[in-house]
């Protein structure tokens, strides 16, 4: 592989194929048609790579692992396919034609790399060209021109979303609209999350966004919602991307504040954020990160910067999240167990209620130190559930935390990002999170009170 490398830097010494791919996806993603020049010298420089790939194939991989060899058969074919309609395009000099070509060559999926990953890893200790092919792949991913995933090594695979549902067949047709293969979003849709983003009282959010070509991320919706493994009440994640230039970029008081004003105030009525039975959730976002998700839609442009995640209608989420589920029955068992002795420490206090009904004042004291302390319990296990659900939110937060720094994610981060979101959607799932918030609440502002032993009973089902 390091030969091949090495051959195709020579196809291309002064970087003049690179330079030329750029140029005309540049020019692409702005509506402006290739130069035929460029478009000569940027598949000629493709043309070059398949030949010493293939080349690579048959004097390297053949003697090396002649298994290998014969099973990737299907791929060496494809491969000769773009070969021979590169070398078509070239001496055809037809714009058109050459444009599909390098389409289709950039484009080709291969058990390892596609083309540009290869050409890629020859060029990293030529900063200049590193940093144009950066450009390149942020390009043709927002084109939808470049494959999102790769086995080869954990660089640059996609996060998946950890969506634990069984499949649909379209996206929420109540958020999209569609037509033919293509989804766009409502405009009634878009329309209600910009009015939703427009009633943060302490600031105009949409006048802190990322604008212009430093900050190509505005506004854009990622998430479930994004898939065909939406629930009905799924959240529409939103996030907005401050620009650099704003003087909050970084303000983590602000991302902070901005998140719990809008998760504060979802439920309430006057602030009626919820597009159908679908919540609207908001993030605050510094850093650029290249999309490692499954689907990213920017709101502001109406377009896919990843395509829509569609899940095979064959897909069984328990059998994609087999090897995960012991530790989700080990925190559901945890859970159940603290319930457990929630319900009885309940029914003991109501037990013991009862009982001071029917004593005599001078009999009541011991049994009234005993409510008191059986109140505690009820405390105590309400906290010991707190400190459960605060564990899942914390393993599941440093893990996205690690994707949030600005630089592409390893394999190990993706891998820990994804079991502890699928864990805590289990979580959510089996109503554990629900009803610890809920009884989280009775104690926010002081200890629970014999009133409110009705409204843990209530919770309970008890």
């Amino acid at each position: 592989m390091i030969e091949l490398l090495e051959k195709i830097l020579q196809l291309n010494e002064d970087g003049a194929g690179i330079r030329a791919l750029y140029k005309i996806y540049h020019g692409l993603e702005r509506g402006i048609d290739p130069d035929k020049a460029d478009l000569f010298t940027a598949l000629d420089m493709m043309k070059g790579y398949y030949i010493e790939y293939l080349d690579w194939y048959e004097q390297v991989q053949r003697k090396s692992d002649l298994f290998r060899y014969l099973r990737e058969k299907p791929v060496r074919l494809a491969y000769t396919k773009r070969l021979e309609e590169i070398e078509r395009a070239l001496r055809s000099r037809d714009e058109k034609e050459m444009l599909v070509a390098l389409d289709l060559a950039v484009d080709k999926w291969h058990i390892d790399f596609p083309a540009i990953y290869h050409i890629k890893m020859g060029i990293e200790d030529d900063p200049k060209l590193e940093k144009i092919v950066d450009d390149i792949e942020e390009i043709l991913i927002r084109l939808g021109k470049l494959p999102k995933e790769s086995p080869y090594t954990g660089i640059h695979k996609i996060v998946k979303e950890s969506s634990i549902d069984f499949p649909r067949e379209t996206l929420d047709l109540s958020v999209w609209n569609k037509k033919g293969d293509i989804y766009t979003i409502k405009p009634e849709v878009k329309g209600k999350i910009l009015e939703i983003i427009k009633r943060y009282p302490d600031k105009d959010l949409l006048s802190v966004v990322a604008k212009g070509r430093d900050d190509q991320l505005t506004i854009y919706i990622m998430g479930s919602i994004c898939t065909n493994q939406y629930v009905d009440d799924s959240d529409v994640d939103v996030h907005l991307q401050v620009s650099k230039k704003s003087s909050l970029y970084n303000d983590l008081e602000f991302q902070k504040n901005v998140s719990k004003w809008f998760f504060d105030r979802k439920n309430l009525e006057k602030i009626d954020s919820f597009v159908g039975k679908h919540p609207v959730e908001l993030y605050i976002q510094y850093r650029f990160v290249r999309p490692q998700i499954d689907s990213c839609y920017d709101l502001l442009r109406d377009i896919w910067l990843v395509k829509p995640k569609i899940v095979s209608l064959d897909f069984d989420p328990y059998d994609e999240y087999s090897d995960i589920l012991d530790d989700v029955r080990s925190i559901v068992s945890n859970v159940d167990e603290l319930l457990g002795e929630l319900k009885r420490d309940v029914i003991d206090y109501e037990v013991i209620q009862e009982a001071l009904k029917n004593l005599p004042k001078e009999y009541r004291e011991p049994l009234l130190k005993k409510l008191k302390s059986k109140l505690q319990e009820i405390e105590d296990d309400i906290l010991g559930l707190g400190r459960e659900r605060h564990q899942w939110s914390v393993t599941r937060d440093k893990a996205s935390a690690k994707l949030s720094k600005g630089t592409k994610a390893s394999a190990k981060e993706i891998e820990d990002w994804e079991e502890a979101n699928a864990i805590f959607k289990f979580a959510v799932r089996y109503k554990c999170v629900k009803i610890i918030k809920e009884l989280e609440k009775l104690i926010e502002d002081d200890e629970i009170t014999s009133d409110e032993v009705s409204k843990v009973k209530s919770i309970l089902g008890v």
